[in-house]
């Protein structure tokens, strides 16, 4: 119970503040222990912050996967086009996807190799669905199935960017623009 009230506090202030900028004393004044006793359930800020990594990796993944169960009788380029449009809205994803976002484009520098390790693995499942989909997509040119996923992280990364550099309209503009782009390349 309190582990998970610690992750719950360490979610919300490490998407707020950062790695950095949060310590293990904020931590423990939001769920009301004492420092001493946040060590009996974690050895250190870090194995706490991989803890909520880990757990907001997954909880991405299952996204994905839950909207790949969801959606699994649409045609394939609709099912693409609206995983596209999911992932490059901001508040589709809650807290999790809100942390994903800040820490790995602000990753603790000691953590990063271990973080890129689980995203990645995180990432390869779901370039599997991704990957049956655009076969569907580009009928015969299997070659090129590699980079279609590849400009679709791209695209998805640099949206993500842009939600907060612009407001919400300017930014479904910008959205509806690459899905329409990249939609003409898988033709």
């Amino acid at each position: 119970m309190t582990k998970q009230k610690l992750k719950d506090a360490a979610l919300t202030l490490f998407a707020a503040q950062g790695y950095e900028g949060t310590s293990i004393a904020q931590i423990v004044k939001e769920v009301e222990i004492r420092k001493s006793s946040f060590y009996a359930h974690f050895e250190s800020k870090a194995a706490l912050f991989l803890a909520v990594y880990k757990d907001a990796v997954a909880k991405e993944l299952e996204r994905i996967s839950g909207f790949a169960a969801a959606n699994s009788s649409e045609k394939p380029m609709d099912q693409l086009r609206e995983i596209f449009m999911v992932l490059t809205d901001p508040a589709s994803g809650g807290k999790e996807t809100h942390f994903l976002h800040r820490i790995l484009f602000y990753p603790p520098v000691e953590l990063k190799m271990e973080m890129q390790s689980l995203f990645t693995s995180m990432e390869d499942r779901s370039s599997e669905y991704l990957q049956q989909l655009l076969k569907q997509c580009v009928q015969g040119n299997d070659r090129k199935i590699d980079e279609y996923v590849a400009a679709f992280y791209a695209f998805v990364d640099g949206l993500s960017i842009e939600a907060h550099l612009y407001d919400e309209p300017e930014h479904l503009v910008r959205r509806q623009a690459v899905w329409h782009v990249y939609q003409r390349s898988l033709n």
